[in-house]
């Protein structure tokens, strides 16, 4: 499968690898720690860690389309097809959540309409509220990282926005500052500058000698995720392979701007193309299909059959069910408004 207007097919396949990570940690870990302890282990702390970096595929990612959008887009474009691309399903689960609280209480932390207000308007991050809707803390991080980069590009390609900019570069500089998990994101951001001039050099390095390079970033990366080091501006120091994270991440995906190398055509392939395409929706949704999931298997289940039969089957319900509803959800849902307000389709960007 090659990659179609430009658009790199293997990242949007790792979009697919990474929504699947996140996935497949929350669900495991949910039944260890709220149904059946004993399945746990070494390996639920190895989840936990892949979990995490799969958010930060997510931050790369966005950097490095965003970045794109800001250099062709006017404000109005940039924001409208921002906003029609997020907030539509953001609001959805994040209503959702907001009156199921405050009918069930669910979390009494997340109680009363300074919380919802806070969520709606992303100043969570400032305001030190809780996200309501699972998951959406990191749309939070999302929405300030376009904000930052668009206005920042813009001044420094047509010098206009100067105040904007001002306060853009405040606030990432706060962001890298306290939340080292922001420079994923200004990776993904340097890549997507430079990406025409690094692939040349790419695609001159012998395929073979590629592949081998290619593989050898992934096992590292493998390694360094699952042992769980992490990067930190104030650890780095003092725990360098924190800091090995990010370089690697950014070296493997120099490596997948050749579409010719095995990983590549791996994560081009349409059955993680598929889940690329859907991992927003997947990704706010699964806690609530998990929830549902997990109450029917410990009503109904737990204590009948052999635990490893009754998790097996837990993770085979979750994901089905999971899979059907964000199937519904992505395509009657948010691609119709999606492509009603923007004429586009979610779907790889093809226009409609």
């Amino acid at each position: 499968m090659k990659n179609i207007n430009n658009f790199i097919l293997s990242f949007h396949g790792m979009r697919g690898i990474a929504s699947l990570m996140v996935f497949f940690t929350h669900i495991i870990n949910g039944y260890v720690i709220h149904v059946d302890s004993g399945i746990g282990g070494a390996w639920s702390k190895v989840l936990s860690n892949i979990g995490v970096f799969g958010v930060e595929i997510f931050f790369f990612l966005s950097g490095f389309v965003i970045y794109k959008a800001s250099l062709r887009s006017s404000v109005k474009s940039f924001f409208m097809h921002r906003f029609w691309r997020i907030y539509p399903l953001f609001l959805l689960f994040t209503l959702f959540y907001f009156i199921s609280n405050e009918l069930f209480v669910i979390d009494e932390n997340k109680l009363g309409y300074v919380n919802l207000i806070s969520n709606l308007l992303f100043l969570d991050l400032f305001l030190s509220t809780k996200s309501l809707t699972p998951n959406a803390w990191s749309l939070t991080f999302e929405v300030w990282y376009y904000i930052v980069t668009f206005f920042i590009v813009s001044y420094l390609n047509s010098k206009k926005h100067y105040v904007l900019f001002l306060f853009s570069l405040a606030i990432s500089i706060y962001l890298l500052l306290f939340y080292p998990i922001s420079m994923y994101f200004a990776l993904g951001v340097a890549l997507s500058i430079c990406d025409k001039r690094v692939k040349s050099k790419v695609l001159s390095i012998n395929l073979y000698l590629l592949n081998f390079v290619q593989l050898s970033l992934l096992i590292f990366l493998v390694f360094f995720v699952s042992t769980g080091n992490k990067f930190s501006w104030v650890l780095t120091f003092d725990n360098l392979y924190g800091l090995f994270i990010p370089v690697l991440l950014f070296s493997f995906m120099v490596t997948l701007l050749s579409s010719k190398t095995l990983i590549s055509r791996f994560l081009s392939l349409k059955q993680f193309v598929f889940f690329g395409n859907i991992s927003f929706a997947l990704y706010l949704l699964h806690p609530y299909s998990y929830l549902i999931s997990r109450n029917i298997i410990s009503k109904y289940l737990v204590g009948a059959t052999s635990n490893v039969m009754v998790f097996l089957f837990y993770l085979v319900l979750t994901s089905v069910l999971t899979l059907i509803l964000t199937m519904i959800i992505s395509k009657y849902f948010e691609n119709v408004v999606y492509n009603k307000m923007t004429n586009k389709n979610i779907y790889l960007g093809v226009r409609k």
